[in-house]
């Protein structure tokens, strides 16, 4: 089994690293957009990023 991370794993990082810095949510949407992944990782990017935002208008995680 290989160690090195996959496009999908670097962005995922990436949208989680966004979400938790409390950027706009469109500046997320813009670089899930341009991430070069294929159609299904990406919509999986989407889910991520929305349980995040929905977990924060709950109330249910912190940031910093």
């Amino acid at each position: 089994m290989s160690t090195a991370s996959t496009a999908y794993d670097q962005a995922a990082g990436r949208v989680v690293d966004m979400m938790m810095s409390g950027l706009p949510f469109a500046e997320v949407e813009d670089a899930i957009e341009i991430t070069p992944v294929r159609e299904e990782e990406q919509a999986a990017l989407w889910l991520l990023a929305w349980s995040f935002r929905s977990a924060a208008r709950r109330g249910t995680w912190e940031s910093g």
